[in-house]
């Protein structure tokens, strides 16, 4: 009995915010011109990120949310997004089918964490350079010398002279080595 009173009793002083639903969530990811609002996404609890990824992943859902989701995900950098766009990318690599999602999520990634976590995202980065999809290698170059010009490495200067070096394309290097 005293430990069922201590429950109730302490269970009315901890402030009990939950994620949004997915419903909640997705309506803000609506709309025909839809722009990611900071402002819409900090008026909801902290743990947003928890139903943006849920969406992200869902492939019931739209392509259009989940990429938006994406998105949103680049306003909340900490441990469990970075893990999620990680898991992400990966997955989406190894099933050709997903290019475009890969290539939203290497853009929401590049913007989260090139502060917080440049030289992890480098590491990261560099083998993805030799990967099949072309349009994702721009990408990841492109986030790699963003990246180098604020933490120039010589690891990440190699890798970026080994891939303009293998690029066959025209619209590859001018894309990334203007």
């Amino acid at each position: 009995m005293r430990l069922l009173l201590l429950f109730l009793v302490g269970y009315s002083w901890v402030d009990v915010t939950a994620a949004p639903s997915s419903q909640e969530v997705t309506a803000l990811l609506g709309g025909y011109e839809w722009e990611l609002s900071i402002e819409m996404f900090e008026a909801l609890p902290e743990d947003t990120y928890l139903t943006l990824m849920k969406i992200a992943s869902d492939p019931m859902v739209l392509s259009f949310y989940r990429g938006r989701a994406v998105a949103a995900l680049s306003l909340y950098q900490n441990d469990e997004v970075w893990l999620f766009f990680k898991k992400s990318i990966g997955e989406a690599l190894s099933q050709n089918e997903r290019e475009v999602e890969s290539r939203r999520t290497l853009e929401a990634m590049c913007k989260t964490f090139a502060s917080s976590r440049g030289d992890e995202l480098k590491k990261l980065l560099r083998p993805w350079l030799l990967k099949d999809d072309s349009h994702f290698r721009v990408q990841t170059a492109t986030c790699l010398q963003d990246l180098q010009s604020i933490y120039a490495d010589e690891a990440t200067k190699i890798a970026l002279q080994n891939y303009k070096e293998t690029i066959i394309q025209k619209w590859e290097r001018d894309k990334v080595f203007r």
